[in-house]
């Protein structure tokens, strides 16, 4: 069950780490609605990443001394892990930008930008809720909105993959941007697979 002691040391510890997502998916999304200086925007976006790293281990630390955990082990474990990927994957798209020299972006990326952010932003005040599951009326609301904002992303991915092949004559180019729709793709999967574990938490500790 969920006591105050521990909720200093994981659930506040999700929040962090949650924040760090959701401020480098909108990082990602001012780079693509304004794209110029995208190495140094990349080195911004890894400077998230590296504090999320950092409250990550700092949580593995004290689940590692603990005796006693407020949910499971493994519940703990996938959550910080997940998150982790999500910033990874924002990171990784940018990286993407960079080696494939991008100069120029198809305008729909843009569209899965702003989902991404509203998926990262619903992730976050999931995390918030979480810390009072039991009084909160809105984390099932959350998670509900993460899964419908990843299902919007699978037709979207859909509907870019078939304009890229419509439009795009170059077969290089076509595999880049593939590569890259696959990555914002990731990216909202990725937060849906959070709110799965949230779902199995609030039902395993209800």
């Amino acid at each position: 069950m969920f006591g105050k002691s521990s909720e200093t040391n994981y659930f506040d510890i999700f929040v962090k780490t949650s924040e760090y997502a959701y401020m480098a998916c909108q990082e990602l999304d001012k780079l693509l609605k304004n794209y110029s200086s995208v190495t140094e925007k990349m080195k911004e976006i890894k400077k998230m990443e590296s504090e999320a790293d950092r409250h990550l281990h700092v949580a593995l630390e004290k689940l590692n001394k603990a005796f006693i955990t407020p949910i499971e082990r493994e519940d703990i474990l996938s959550i910080l892990n997940n998150i982790d990927d999500v910033v990874d994957s924002i990171e990784d798209i940018v990286r993407k930008l960079v080696i494939y020299h991008i100069t120029t972006l198809r305008e729909d990326i843009k569209k899965f930008s702003e989902l991404a952010v509203k998926c990262c932003k619903a992730l976050m005040d999931a995390m918030v809720e979480l810390k009072s599951y039991k009084r909160s009326n809105e984390l099932k609301k959350y998670i509900v909105e993460i899964n419908n904002i990843e299902e919007e992303g699978d037709e979207l991915f859909k509907e870019c993959i078939s304009t890229l092949f419509q439009t795009e004559t170059n077969p290089v180019e076509i595999i880049k941007w593939k590569d890259i729709y696959m990555g914002m793709e990731d990216l909202l999967d990725q937060c849906e697979d959070v709110a799965d574990i949230l779902e199995v938490v609030v039902l395993k500790n209800s």
